[in-house]
């Protein structure tokens, strides 16, 4: 009996071995699968991020040519305000120079 016990014994030590290997490659493919998840949640995380930052400088592009459109039509505007104050100038200011003198010139009684 001693002998069958024995061999039963080593029976069990060799099952308890195989059950601890067996727990062992568990652990080790689990921890392989989450570090793999991690890392393809990384890149999803960073993707995500290069495409919001091409959105955000794609929209303040836009607004800065928005700006530069509105920024040369207030310069068009402004120019031809000046243009026109200095076309009236040049047109009346011979009219008002004469009216100038003759109020000068003119004397009171």
């Amino acid at each position: 009996m001693s002998r069958s016990s024995s061999q039963g014994i080593q029976t069990l030590l060799e099952a308890e071995r195989d059950g601890a290997l067996i727990v062992q490659q568990a652990r080790d493919y689990r921890t392989q699968k989450l570090k793999q998840a991690r890392t393809d949640a990384q890149k999803e995380v960073q993707s995500m991020k290069e495409a919001k930052e091409d959105d955000f400088k794609s929209a303040q592009n836009d607004s800065s040519d928005s700006q530069s459109k509105h920024k040369g039509q207030v310069e068009k505007d402004t120019e031809n305000a000046l243009r026109e104050l200095n076309d009236n100038f040049d047109k009346k200011k011979e009219i008002v120079v004469n009216k100038l003198l003759d109020r000068v010139t003119q004397t009171k009684n």
